[in-house]
């Protein structure tokens, strides 16, 4: 008798079947059917699970050993040292601004061989150190943001995100915040005392402000600290008199006197535009006095006339005072009045004595 020929196994998918159960839930059904002749079918079968464990295999191991790349963020925890536990950037160079490995170029490594770079490095300084080093897909950063801000403490920001939008999470800037002169403080690395080592980036927003340039934003890093200091004599303009918001005032890039009247509040209703006093600085304590007559300036249209400030100017608003003016013509009337009753009365008195 000759040998008997096998089918090779085939698969044959059937429509899906849809029931109703209970009148609101659907069971959805797929009926497979496999038809099978000896052996051989199931050594198909066997064959195509086996190339599936492969691929899956194989992906996995692609995963596990991928490389760090330049600006990849890595998250560095060392167990029970807080104080190296940092969230760094790959640099362009390949080196990341960590403590001891800052100059060993570690794009191309991976986590694993970086890890061990590391627990090397800081047996030095400690015994058995755990390092775990992660390359997360997203996440967020920490950051302090103190001084002249309405909730000065720690802000947890997504990365990327600039100084401005740290201080609008922070609250804001406060009343007497200066935002021409923001210091950022960025730990660099940790001396040989151990102690942590930073360098200070400063950053004024008035003049993104003023000229929309989002490269004057600094984009801020894990552990930053940012301060926002007070307005100082030396950087502020003070407006005094009948403004309606007297006080000290940051003058942004090219602000003029009248600029920092209408920061201010503008003119009161009896200010004398006529006779604005600017004094400017022309020495250390030494003022040279600029009289404005800001209502000719205006109606002539010769607004560049209008002098430029800086800081540790005064502005002085007066009262409008003129001779002249209707309460002082009525005080007038009445005090003629007042004289000229009590002549009256000293003639009549002056009479009766005579006779």
């Amino acid at each position: 008798m000759g040998r008997k020929s096998v089918t090779p196994a085939h698969f044959v998918l059937l429509p899906i079947s849809m029931n109703r159960v209970d009148g609101n839930e659907q069971e959805f059904r797929l009926t497979r059917s496999m038809k099978t002749h000896g052996a051989t079918g199931r050594r198909f079968v066997t064959a195509m699970l086996l190339v599936m464990l492969a691929i899956v295999v194989n992906w996995s191991d692609a995963q596990a050993v991928r490389t760090i790349e330049i600006g990849d963020h890595l998250r560095v925890s060392v167990l029970g040292a807080a104080e190296f536990n940092r969230l760094v950037k790959v640099e362009s160079d390949g080196t990341v601004a960590y403590p001891y490995i800052s100059e060993i170029p570690v794009a191309g490594m991976t986590t694993a061989e970086m890890q061990t770079l590391l627990v090397t490095v800081l047996r030095r300084y400690m015994d058995n150190p755990v390092v775990v080093i992660e390359i997360p897909a997203s996440y967020t950063i920490q950051v302090q943001v103190l001084g002249q801000v309405r909730q000065p403490g720690l802000v947890q920001i997504p990365v990327g995100t600039d100084v401005q939008s740290a201080l609008s999470l922070a609250g804001g800037p406060g009343e007497y915040a200066d935002p021409s002169r923001i210091h950022i403080l960025r730990p660099t690395g940790v001396s040989a005392s151990g102690e942590t080592e930073w360098t200070k980036i400063d950053s004024n927003l008035r003049d993104f402000i003023a000229s929309g340039d989002i490269s004057k934003l600094p984009i801020l890093e894990e552990n930053d600290v940012v301060i926002v200091p007070s307005i100082t004599n030396e950087t502020s303009v003070m407006l005094v008199g009948w403004v309606n918001k007297p006080g000290n005032y940051v003058p942004y890039p090219d602000s003029n006197v009248l600029n920092m009247v209408l920061a201010a509040g503008g003119f009161k209703s009896d200010a004398d535009r006529s006779n604005l006093k600017h004094l400017y600085l022309v020495g250390p304590g030494q003022y040279r006095e600029n009289t404005l007559d800001i209502d000719s300036i205006i109606d002539q249209a010769r607004i560049s006339e209008i002098p430029l400030v800086h800081g540790g100017d005064v502005i002085i608003v007066s009262i409008y005072d003129p001779f002249f003016t209707w309460d002082r013509m009525l005080g007038m009337l009445r005090d003629v009045s007042v004289v000229a009753s009590a002549y009256l009365i000293y003639l009549r008195i002056d009479r009766l004595d005579s006779n």
